[in-house]
């Protein structure tokens, strides 16, 4: 079921404290986003160039 938006991930994101744990539970939230066009706003919440493209690739592949 898709329950919850970009902007309540990318909330959420903000709780953890190290990007690899946000690129974790992004690759998890995806499944259930309402929204996945705006999906870039998450990429967006990701520090490093290497978390953007892995979360980018696991979209693509989904």
């Amino acid at each position: 079921k898709k329950c919850i938006s970009t902007a309540q991930i990318v909330d959420i994101l903000t709780a953890f404290n190290l990007d690899n744990n946000r690129l974790e539970f992004a690759k998890k939230a995806y499944q259930y986003t309402s929204n996945k066009n705006k999906y870039f706003q998450v990429v967006q919440q990701l520090s490093y160039a290497k978390n953007k493209e892995a979360l980018e690739t696991y979209m693509s592949n989904q």
